[in-house]
């Protein structure tokens, strides 16, 4: 990334929608991600946010599963930076947030979860997204899921 994102000043003003501020011609052009003809697609990407909940053993084989909470879609720009999604998310659920983190696409169970807590761990996140979506079903609906934790959460 060569910049820092130019339109920061826009959100202080709050006469703009979360869609204005990441949507300038500057940030769509110099996002991330590929994919081909760069049209709307690779633009924004759809995750899961799960939080509230725990992870917790399944009586029948022991496998970790998320257990209760709140489970929302949040839609982002792919040039997101990640004090941005960090705010997004502690603003969607209304508390403070002390970990995000996803489940690798090879691993079926969550004993083992990626931390993101900077702008290279979001790349690393984004490219799991884009290897899930290569392999999932166009009618599905969106099943990448991040886990957020607050910090009483995180020992």
């Amino acid at each position: 990334m060569e910049h820092a994102m130019p339109t920061m000043a826009a959100e202080s003003e709050g006469a703009t929608t979360d869609d204005d501020v990441h949507l300038s011609p500057t940030s769509v052009s110099s996002g991330g991600g590929g994919g081909g003809g760069g049209g709307p697609p690779s633009v924004r990407f759809k995750i899961l946010c799960s939080f509230g909940g725990r992870i917790m053993p399944r009586p029948s084989d022991g496998a970790l599963k998320y257990i209760g909470g709140d489970t929302r879609v949040l839609a982002v720009p792919r040039s997101i930076r990640f004090r941005d999604l960090k705010k997004k998310v502690e603003e969607m659920f209304k508390t403070d947030v002390a970990a995000i983190k996803y489940q690798l696409l090879s691993s079926d169970d969550l004993d083992v979860l990626v931390s993101v807590t900077c702008d290279e761990d979001l790349a690393h996140m984004l490219d799991e997204y884009d290897r899930f979506e290569a392999k999932r079903s166009p009618s599905a609906s969106p099943r990448f899921r991040v886990y957020v934790f607050v910090p009483h959460q995180v020992s």
